[in-house]
C-alpha cells in the first residue's frame, strides 16, 4: 500500500513538472506566433501524451488500491 501511495504522489509531482514546463515555454513564446512555435507544439503534444499515461496509471493504481483493501477486508 506505501508503494500505492509513493507512486501516485510520483504521478502528481510528473504532473505538475509538465505543466510548470508548458506554463514556461507558453510564457517565453510571443504572442502573435504562437501557434507557429515548433517547440511549443511539439512540447504540448509531449505533455499531452504524457498526462494520458499518467491519468491511465493512476486508474490502476486505485483498482490495485481498491483490491488491496478488499483483500484486507477478508
Amino acid at each position: 500500500m506505501g508503494n500505492l501511495i509513493k507512486m501516485q504522489n510520483e504521478f502528481i509531482q510528473k504532473l505538475t513538472k509538465f505543466e510548470q514546463d508548458l506554463l514556461v515555454n507558453l510564457n517565453d513564446s510571443d504572442s502573435k506566433t504562437v501557434l507557429d512555435s515548433d517547440t511549443l507544439v511539439i512540447k504540448l503534444e509531449e505533455t499531452k501524451d504524457n498526462a494520458k499515461i499518467i491519468q491511465e496509471a493512476q486508474k490502476e493504481a486505485k483498482i490495485t488500491e481498491k483490491s488491496v483493501e478488499e483483500s484486507r477486508k477478508i
